[in-house]
């Protein structure tokens, strides 16, 4: 590793003299290091092609060559190929620790190398908006990089103090994600005194300049405007920076026509001046955000002034987007929020019309592809809300009084969240007959991720504009082929009339919409649409008061909370409830919400309704559907999971009693209810009954599931993400005994991700609970609703009889009847 400590410009001199071209290699950080990143991405592809043969086409003997691969790592970070960085890096790290002996000095290069490994995982793990991982590659790189030095300030000359600085601001813009201010504010003061730990070198006016907009990036995540403005206004240059766009401003753009403001030659970036308006519009400067947010929607090129352009568009066209900013069209983080604020301001100075353009081409951002937009927090530190582009969208249509469009756009929100949590999921089971469905998944996940990293610059001879009309011809021949699957990914617009059709006469569907301190309620029915405007302050808290309250047995306090949300979503609808049957559509922390519970003083919501949830109205379209399975049930009871705390004696004796009670059930308990049996075999059963413990992660939506016994061929844990690969063909699941989890309120993904598994994988409906009951109310209320369905295929209504049953004969209390809810038809 000797080599490797020389300096770059040594190695590459003595190449040159003895007679030997540049290697790919130095070639590739070369370009990357001039911040060609396409170009070095290029020429890898073409001269390279694969990690593992990065080392093939170098001089023999010749050791340094896997110290340059780090800048090609850094150069698909930069072009937001983040799948790719991740290999690149992980490859990277891999090879020159191979490379290292017990040595001090190889012991510092190792150092080094963990440092730099998880700095650019630490912007990674942000732009994918994993904030854990973000944060913790952050404290790790800090730590190795202070075991380097004595001073925690000195930088390691290999990364630099911009590459440092803008690390600090990834893991500070992660904290106050994660709800660490104190921490945040603290690397923001760190900042300042990063420096070379060598005499020999200083900071440049550069290395300034991006401590101060790191900085910037912290405070503006914060919400601290005027911090975030005086960091980027740290310097006289700066401040002239300023002084140059606002006479750009005020004279329409004539200064920078007449030259005037050629000697300021110190100019934001995009992404700087893209703060900028952040900050004005964060500090009620309504019109100076506006203006920068135009010359940014308008700008030719990425412009080192973008600002300076807006001259051209004095006169523009909210509706045309087709001059928007091709510097924007690669930037989707950027792009839809920019849309989206200029939407707000539109609001916010009365023009309504102009508003609504803005919201529904943020939309269109959006939907136009299947991946998760990247957050762009490690370039602008404000991570955008997708969420409130529909939820604002949502309202300025209610206050219009368009509630059919407003109600589309509810559920178009609802689509791209599930979208957004089985975003990283590759293989889904195909529901129809045709062949083409793989294909089309593969084409469509091909050409999203061209969308998002390909090079459409003008030399490249790509076209986005054709990219996207591909695009979009692949989701309508999956939507035609497979439109379940084409629902788990793509937004399409749902029919009102068409579910208004598939209600009963006698069923209304109340879907809530809205987080914050705005919520919605939709009222659909064979009769008609209606909307009202609830109050959802401090909502999930209401919720959590009322979950912590029906857990305490002995008392009653269960009533205040439970009224108190009663009067909240339901006392202000129930003159345009006309109908016993209702279908719930939950959102946000209403999904952990016992609907049935609800108080009113005198009844609970279950004596007046006949209560269902569904996660979407849309989902309708795939409910009852033919169920040819051969058998009738088959029952998993407390598998073997290999802890004897985790037994449950008492799921064991309900899984048995009701297995006595029904003809032709298939009984598998301990070892033998695997998941390997659920599997292979039930496909063949019409009912399935999980009485096992199961598993909830709001983080990470998809590694929720069902704990079973494990064997050779599955681990007995089985996830949400395998539930979109199963092929059931049931009419019901059951899952009684499930120690959920649900006890933190979330935003939902992890409810909905669930139970959309099941509806996905083949079954009309779910049976699950929202907490753990004791077992014998658990048991009385399955055998009766088993005797009740046995009489009436009415899962809705047996449920009910069945909750009412424990209700009226072992304990009024909802604690033990109201946990079970039915999800589907």
């Amino acid at each position: 590793m000797n080599k490797i400590k020389k300096t770059l410009l040594i190695l590459s001199a003595a190449l040159v003299l003895s007679g030997c071209s540049l290697s790919p290699a130095f070639e590739i950080r070369q370009e990357s290091s001039k911040g060609n990143h396409r170009a070095a991405i290029e020429q890898f592809s073409q001269e390279i092609g694969e990690f593992e043969h990065w080392a093939d086409y170098e001089p023999k003997g010749w050791d340094p060559h896997w110290v340059y691969m780090i800048s090609l790592c850094n150069s698909y970070q930069m072009v937001r190929d983040f799948s790719k960085a991740q290999q690149c890096v992980i490859r990277w790290k891999d090879e020159m620790l191979k490379q290292l002996s017990d040595t001090e000095e190889d012991q510092e290069v190792r150092k080094w190398v963990l440092t730099d490994y998880n700095r650019l995982n630490t912007a990674i793990f942000l732009e994918l908006g994993n904030y854990p991982e973000a944060y913790r590659s952050y404290k790790l790189a800090r730590e190795y990089s202070s075991s380097l030095h004595e001073d925690s300030c000195a930088v390691p000359l290999r990364i630099g103090v911009r590459a440092m600085a803008a690390m600090y601001a990834n893991g500070a813009v992660a904290a106050v994600q994660l709800g660490y201010h104190g921490e945040a504010a603290a690397i923001a003061e760190k900042i300042d005194c990063l420096d070379y730990s060598s005499i020999l070198l200083s900071e440049s006016a550069e290395d300034v300049k991006v401590k101060n907009a790191s900085k910037a990036r912290i405070y503006l995540a914060q919400g601290d405007y005027s911090k975030a403005q005086q960091a980027l206004l740290f310097s006289q240059s700066l401040n002239d920076t300023i002084m140059r766009s606002l006479d750009a401003l005020t004279t329409l753009g004539l200064s920078e026509l007449l030259g005037a403001g050629e000697e300021r030659a110190n100019p934001f970036s995009f992404d700087e001046t893209y703060m900028l308006a952040k900050i004005a519009q964060g500090s009620g400067r309504l019109e100076d955000a506006e203006n920068i947010y135009l010359s940014l929607l308008y700008t030719a090129e990425q412009s080192d002034t973008p600002i300076i352009q807006w001259y051209n568009n004095l006169v523009f066209d909210p509706e045309n987007t087709a001059h928007h900013s091709p510097a924007l069209l690669n930037r989707q983080g950027i792009y839809y929020q920019l849309l989206y604020d200029l939407g707000v301001i539109a609001e916010q100075l009365g023009r309504p019309a102009e508003a609504l353009v803005y919201y529904q081409q943020s939309v269109k951002v959006i939907e136009e592809q299947r991946a998760t937009i990247n957050t762009e927090a490690s370039k602008i530190g404000f991570i955008g809300n997708k969420e409130a582009v529909y939820q604002d969208l949502v309202s300025l249509l209610i206050k219009q009084g368009k509630l059919e469009q407003a109600f589309i756009y509810a559920e178009r929100g609802k689509a791209r969240a599930l979208i957004d949590t089985l975003a990283g999921k590759q293989s889904f089971a195909a529901k129809g007959a045709d062949q083409q469905a793989p294909l089309l998944l593969a084409q469509l996940n091909s050409i999203d991720s061209d969308l998002q990293t390909a090079d459409y610059s003008e030399n490249s001879g790509r076209s986005r504009s054709v990219d996207r009309g591909l695009l979009r011809k692949t989701q309508k021949q999956l939507q035609k082929t497979e439109p379940e699957l084409a629902s788990l990914l793509t937004v399409s617009a749902p029919q009102v009339a068409e579910l208004q059709q598939r209600l009963a006469t006698d069923e209304t569907l109340i879907e809530f919409y809205g987080s914050g301190t705005q919520l919605f309620a939709f009222l659909l029915s064979r009769g008609g649409i209606k909307a009202a405007v609830l109050n959802g302050e401090d909502l999930a808290a209401a919720v959590s008061a009322l979950r912590e309250d029906l857990h305490k047995i002995d008392s009653n306090s269960y009533q205040h909370s439970a009224a108190l949300l009663y009067q909240r979503l339901f006392k202000p609808l129930q003159d345009e409830l006309h109908t016993e049957k209702l279908i719930i559509v939950p959102h946000g922390p209403l999904h952990y919400l016992p609907f049935n519970a609800l108080y009113n003083d005198r009844d609970f919501l279950i004596d007046q309704y006949d209560i269902s949830i569904l996660p979407s109205a849309s989902v309708m379209a795939f409910l009852n559907k033919e169920v040819t399975a051969a058998h009738p049930l088959l029952i998993l009871g407390n598998p073997e999971l290999g802890d004897p705390k985790l037994a449950l004696p008492g799921a064991e004796q309900e899984a048995k009693a009701i297995a006595s009670q029904q003809r032709g059930a298939s009984l598998l308990i301990r070892s033998s209810a695997t998941e390997t049996q659920v599997k292979e075999n039930g496909s063949q059963f019409k009912t399935l009954h999980f009485a096992s413990h199961g598993i909830f992660d709001p983080e990470q939506p998809l590694s929720s599931g069902l704990l079973l016994a494990k064997d050779k061929s599955n681990d007995g844990l089985l996830t949400v993400r395998e539930l979109y690969e199963l092929n059931l063909n049931a009419d019901l699941v059951t899952l009684s005994a499930c120690e959920t989890g649900l006890g933190k309120i979330a935003n939902g993904d992890d409810v909905v991700g669930f139970t959309r598994g099941f509806l996905y994988a083949g079954t009309d409906s779910i049976i699950s609970s929202l907490w753990k009951v004791d077992d014998q109310a658990t048991s009385q209320l399955m055998q009766n609703f088993y005797a009740n369905l046995a009489e009436s295929s009415d899962k809705r209504l047996a449920l009910k009889k069945a909750q009412l049953a424990v209700k009226t004969n072992y304990n009024r209390h909802p604690y033990y009847w109201a946990a079970f809810q039915l999800t589907g038809r």
